[in-house]
């Protein structure tokens, strides 16, 4: 992509694809996106304001957004959140005791984390190999979480069909 000077090429970090849904029907929905420090953006911005223009100017050509994110907009809990929840989005789960924890959270409707454990039957132990099993169900998005807050025992929870 050519911003600036024609010699001088520049290329955004990186191009966010995503599908919402809009009234619902399924849309596709790009963002070109430039990840800098506002310390960064401060200091450079007589540099990086033509290199900025020129990417919006290619976004904009092609339906995209172009969007500057720095640390304030990405170390969020959500980052926290993606970082915690990483791990067990990898696990292998027994099926069955997927199914049965969809079930019974269904069963619960809205709770929180810490009311669905509680209301589990069995040991400390039993409930403890429940957990994992919880978060991977997240990851999946087959449990909703609210992942814009901290992830806690209080957070509410529901089956995603809810």
């Amino acid at each position: 992509m050519l911003a600036g000077r024609e010699t001088e090429k520049y290329y955004p970090d990186v191009l966010v694809e995503r599908i919402e849904t809009v009234n619902g029907e399924p849309t596709q929905r790009a963002e070109l996106c430039e990840i800098k420090y506002r310390e960064e953006i401060f200091r450079k911005w007589v540099t990086l304001k033509p290199k900025f223009k020129a990417c919006r100017r290619y976004a904009r050509q092609r339906g995209w957004r172009f969007r500057i994110l720095t640390e304030v907009e990405i170390r969020t809990p959500r980052l926290a959140n993606a970082k915690f929840l990483l791990p067990y989005s990898r696990r292998d789960t027994d099926w069955i005791l997927e199914h049965q924890v969809m079930e019974s959270v269904r069963a619960l409707g809205e709770t929180t984390i810490h009311q669905y454990m509680a209301s589990l039957p069995g040991s400390q132990w039993d409930k403890a190999a429940v957990l994992p099993v919880v978060y991977y169900l997240i990851c999946r998005g087959e449990i909703v979480a609210n992942l814009d807050q901290p992830l806690t025992p209080q957070s509410p929870i529901r089956a995603v069909d809810q």
